[in-house]
């Protein structure tokens, strides 16, 4: 397994070329939000590429978290659930490498805070953690500041 990419935008969109093959648009990558108050919601897309080679077909679990400096993971105030993303994913036994794309949407795309989107309590330094079949495979940093 090998992870291909893991970053954290305002959108990430997957669409196809005049030539018919499949094109990746990252579109305003980050890792820092300005925000002018506390608590706030964020808005982003997290997008997740990981690429399981022929050996490795079957079910697969990949886990998306958000989690603070002191690795505590983030719970939704209204609901008390994780902020998190869990997704199983099957690699079909072709005797090839497969890449399995996840998306994490929240909140509303061009749109750094507002109504929707994922909980931040207060400022500081959080990241996203990529986790596979139980083992943390890769982390995007986010810093979150407050700025008046």
């Amino acid at each position: 397994m090998q992870v291909e990419m893991f970053i954290l935008c305002d959108r990430f969109v997957i669409a196809k070329s005049p030539q018919g093959k499949t094109v990746w648009s990252i579109i305003e990558p980050f890792d820092s939000i300005d925000l002018p108050e506390f608590p706030s919601r964020i808005s982003f897309s997290l997008a997740a590429a990981v690429r399981f080679f022929a050996e490795e077909h079957g079910n697969h679990n990949i886990r998306i978290r958000l989690l603070d400096a002191d690795l505590k993971q983030l719970i939704e105030p209204a609901t008390k659930k994780p902020i998190e993303l869990n997704k199983q994913v099957n690699v079909p036994d072709e005797n090839r490498a497969h890449c399995k794309i996840e998306i994490w949407f929240a909140g509303q795309s061009g749109k750094i805070a507002g109504p929707s989107g994922v909980w931040i309590e207060k400022p500081g330094d959080y990241f996203f953690e990529l986790n596979v079949d139980g083992k943390n495979v890769a982390q995007v940093p986010l810093h979150i500041l407050l700025v008046r």
